[in-house]
């Protein structure tokens, strides 16, 4: 302490923390999915890796989002790794398998959209 506390890693600076769980909440229509689009490309934009899971939207409303935010197809393509409405399942095999496609992917960033669907859809 008499040295002071290293302050956490950014991912974004200011915004969010690197290597942390980060929730976005708010009722429906409050700009939660612009603002977890708005932070994929800022870290895109810094030359990381984003994985979005969709469970809310489909792939034209996101589209048609990042293009609102002047993302290019070039910097999708390269660093947006986006699934709509995935299946997913959360058996002990399942969850491993999961880490380990994170982990392989280097993502910097990975969004889950919306946690409630998420749940919802393994009967939580």
């Amino acid at each position: 302490m008499r040295k002071g506390i290293p302050p956490p890693e950014e991912l974004i600076e200011g915004v969010i923390l690197a290597a942390k769980v980060t929730s976005l909440y708010g009722g429906p229509g409050t700009g939660k999915t612009f603002i977890a689009l708005w932070l994929a490309l800022q870290v895109i934009r810094g030359g990381g890796k984003v994985l979005y899971l969709d469970n809310e939207n489909g792939a034209r409303l996101i589209t048609e989002r990042m293009a609102a935010l002047d993302a290019t197809p070039e910097e999708l393509e390269a660093s947006f790794t986006y699934h709509a409405f995935p299946a997913l399942s959360v058996g002990e095999t399942d969850v491993q398998g999961y880490i380990e496609a994170v982990d392989a992917g280097d993502y910097s960033l990975v969004i889950s959209d919306s946690l409630a669907n998420f749940l919802a859809s393994f009967g939580v």
